[in-house]
């Protein structure tokens, strides 16, 4: 197993325990073509999870939000995930083991997703996603 496939399947594992911890159901689906890693049931409500693996430094999250396969003639191709693609995105800080969770919608056609951990050093506010606001909930209900 690669090491990206490695900290993927560790990632994967911290989220999943995240989840029972908090008395959430996980399934993890069967086929391997799908666009997500896990379902989630929260009070009979199905959800689709896609789970990334990052490192952060001090200040910044930085996560790849894109999709890698291979075609037959074994190039690889990359492609940003749609909004229909899941509903969650979970994330597995490898330097902190924190875990975050962000909604798709502030993930779709984009190619990477930055979490501040630091304020920015010029106080800027506007369009910045502070890693804080989306620490993984204490509970679901």
């Amino acid at each position: 197993m690669s090491k990206t496939n490695t900290q993927g399947k560790i990632a994967e594992s911290k989220i999943v325990h995240e989840y029972v911890k908090r008395n959430v159901k996980v399934a993890i689906p069967y086929s391997l073509d799908v666009s997500y890693d896990l379902i989630i049931d929260i009070n009979n409500q199905f959800k689709r999870v896609q789970v990334k693996s990052a490192e952060s430094d001090d200040h910044l999250l930085r996560v790849k939000l894109q999709r890698t396969y291979k075609l037959g003639n074994n190039k690889t191709v990359y492609r940003n995930y749609s909004k229909d693609d899941f509903d969650w995105l979970a994330v597995h800080d490898r330097r902190t083991d924190q875990c975050y969770l962000v909604p798709s919608e502030a993930c779709h056609n984009k190619g990477k997703l930055n979490l501040r951990l630091q304020p920015t050093r010029n106080g800027r506010r506007k369009g910045i996603l502070f890693a804080s606001s989306f620490e993984f909930p204490q509970s679901f209900d």
